[in-house]
């Protein structure tokens, strides 16, 4: 079985950039040229997701040769409604003309066929009368696990039928999520809990470097439960967002990769897609972000003794 994680690697490896960029489109938010053709257009939901689809390629195009890793998140999508998930659909069929690897960040947890349902959207394909069709062409998704095992099982085996990847909410970087999360089970925290129904999965098989396709979501914004997950769970890759515009820095990311530099991607949103001006070429401004952004993750993970890359 070929694993995703290290594709995923490989990947990461030959772009020298553990950067993620999020794709989390906001048409306030737009570049005014984008913003004056929606308004041309009758203000539509169309016209809108249009316009995002417009920005997005933008946005990858830009970003491609500084990280190997994007991230849409589906809300941003379906708040303009059917149009909207089309130019979600657009978007991913994009990334992966420009060979990026797709994590889509859906946060679905729920049961028995609606699970099933879910993971078919948008880790596997669905069977129409015998023939199989793809809804979404994504590699990884992002999962709530507070369901329980039935809540990620349809995922986790989509995933290692398709090379696909799944990441558990684990300890996310949101200020309250301490309210769950670090509820105290016993003697063990909630989080750590979680991470055990990634350990204990039969689908937790460890490919060339030594990660499952069993990732797990922790923040940034938490580093010492960070780096007290990376521990224990060596074989899971992280996602970890929280870096940058939500104050997590590149240092504080760098306890979620092991001593090889390898075990995770570091997620940016806001900082790259929205660092441009209304006067100037948005995408050259974009693609400096993202370029500043991949560099600085590398300078701390250098100074912390976890260079990835070749010379």
């Amino acid at each position: 079985m070929r694993m995703s994680a290290d594709r995923l690697i490989k990947k990461i490896m030959e772009k020298k950039s553990v950067l993620c960029v999020g794709l989390d489109p906001v048409v306030d938010k737009l570049p005014k040229i984008l913003k004056q053709e929606i308004e041309q257009q009758g203000k539509t939901l169309e016209a809108a997701a249009e316009a995002v689809y417009k920005f997005n390629t933008v946005v990858l195009d830009a970003v491609a040769p500084y990280t190997a890793v994007v991230k849409p998140q589906v809300a941003f999508y379906e708040a303009l409604g059917v149009p909207g998930l089309e130019a979600y659909r657009k978007t991913i069929a994009y990334a992966k003309k420009l060979d990026l690897y797709v994590i889509a960040d859906i946060k679905r947890g729920d049961i028995g066929t609606t699970s099933e349902a879910y993971a078919q959207a948008h880790l596997g394909y669905t069977d129409i009368l015998g023939e199989k069709r793809r809804a979404f062409e994504s590699d990884a998704v992002t999962i709530n696990p507070y369901l329980g095992d039935d809540s990620n099982h349809a995922f986790s085996q989509w995933a290692a039928k398709e090379e696909g990847m799944t990441f558990l909410l684990v300890k996310t970087s949101n200020k309250t999520s301490s309210q769950l999360q670090n509820q105290k089970v016993g003697e063990r925290y909630v989080f750590d809990v979680v991470g055990d129904m990634l350990k204990n999965s039969p689908y937790a098989v460890k490919g060339e470097y030594g990660y499952t396709p069993l990732g797990a979501v922790v923040g940034a914004t938490h580093p010492e439960e960070l780096r007290q997950l990376r521990t224990s769970l060596e074989g899971s890759f992280f996602l970890i967002p929280g870096y940058g515009a939500q104050g997590g820095s590149a240092d504080d990311a760098t306890h979620g990769f092991d001593e090889r530099g390898l075990g995770a991607v570091v997620n940016s949103s806001r900082g790259v897609i929205y660092a441009f001006n209304e006067e100037a070429d948005y995408g050259t401004q974009i693609a400096e972000a993202a370029q500043k952004s991949r560099d600085d993750l590398n300078a701390a993970l250098e100074r912390a003794g976890k260079k990835y890359w070749e010379a």
